[in-house]
This record gives C-alpha cells, sequence and structure tokens, in this order.
C-alpha cells in the first residue's frame, strides 16, 4: 500500500513518463464543442480512453450522446469494441454521457506494465482523435434540430 505521498509521486512520475515516451500535443479539451472532451482514463483497475459529453444542461447532453449512439457503425471503423453510457457519475457526483474504448485491465501502479499501458493509451487516442476529426460536424449537428 501506498501513502497519499508516495502514491501522488507515482502518478506525477506517470504522466512525466507517458509525456516523455508520447510526446504528442493530444486533442482532449480542445474539441472546439463546450464539454465535450477526449480523455485518458487511468485507475487501478485498468485504463480506457473516454469521449465525455458533460453539458450542464441535460436535454443538450442527451442530444449530443444519441447522436454519437446513432454514430456507433462509423465508431466500429476504428475501435473493435465501443460503449455507450448514458449516465454515467464522475466522482465529483456530476453526471455526464460517456463513449469508451474497451478497457486494457492493468494496474498502472506497477512500473511493469507502463510501456504496456502508454502504447494502448496513445494508439487508442490517436484513433478516437481521428474519428472526431472525421466527424466533428455530424457530431456538432446534435442541437442543429
Amino acid at each position: 500500500m501506498y501513502s497519499k505521498k508516495e502514491k501522488a509521486q507515482l502518478i506525477t512520475d506517470f504522466w512525466t513518463a507517458f509525456a516523455e515516451a508520447y510526446p504528442h500535443k493530444w486533442l482532449l479539451y480542445d474539441t472546439k464543442i463546450k464539454d465535450l472532451q477526449l480523455k485518458f482514463d487511468v485507475q487501478n483497475s485498468g485504463v480506457r480512453i473516454i469521449l465525455e459529453v458533460g453539458m450542464r444542461h441535460e436535454e443538450t447532453r442527451i442530444k449530443y450522446f444519441e447522436q454519437l449512439q446513432a454514430m456507433r457503425v462509423l465508431f466500429l471503423e476504428f475501435f473493435p469494441e465501443i460503449f455507450f453510457e448514458r449516465n454515467f457519475t464522475l466522482e465529483s457526483g456530476k453526471i455526464v454521457s460517456i463513449v469508451h474504448t474497451e478497457t486494457l485491465e492493468r494496474n498502472f501502479f506497477n512500473k511493469n506494465y507502463w510501456p504496456e499501458i502508454f502504447d494502448f493509451m496513445a494508439s487508442k487516442m490517436l484513433l478516437m482523435e481521428q474519428f472526431f476529426l472525421e466527424y466533428a460536424d455530424i457530431i456538432r449537428q446534435a442541437t442543429a434540430e
């Protein structure tokens, strides 16, 4: 078990090592759609890539989510598996919608897994970015009606 300080240092070391291994400027929060973000979700139990729909107004959030859900076949051109969660509760208690990749079940506290985790994160995020950039105009149409 790690102390709070050791855990914080390990998390810092993890993200520093990832940035050094993959010095890419990730799209993440710069989607040009307010409250729609691409995220690395790194937990003790595993790692996945998320497209998070976090609009404050539920009606708007659901419209975007349903637009993404309608694009399932397009997602499957990029990912062998893709998952949709209409109501996902963040640690903060905020309810968002998410679309996410499969989970690589590796504990990031084990440094021996880092190369595998980094490869997974980079390859899946590149695909998520490609998907988003290719279909951003269609995604934006969610609120055009």
